[in-house]
């Protein structure tokens, strides 16, 4: 796999973390004048719980993709 298929598994695992982090948070009441599921709203807590999830997101692509073999490089 390149590296920007894995780049952009990444930012795809980022984006569907945040997305969950926030609604998370929703149903957390941490969220204001969010309607479910495509207008978001406020509030500091669901945005926290939102970049939170992102980052972890990320992480669980990052692990989940194969990674490239090291000290095989074409000369």
């Amino acid at each position: 796999m390149s590296k920007t298929y894995r780049v952009l598994w990444m930012v795809l695992g980022g984006i569907v973390g945040g997305y969950i982090g926030y609604w998370i948070g929703d149903l957390a009441g941490w969220s204001t004048d969010a309607d479910w599921p495509l207008e978001i709203g406020g509030g500091g807590g669901a945005i926290a719980m939102s970049i939170c999830l992102a980052v972890v997101g990320v992480f669980i692509a990052a692990v989940l993709l194969p990674h490239p073999p090291l000290g095989h490089h074409r000369r």
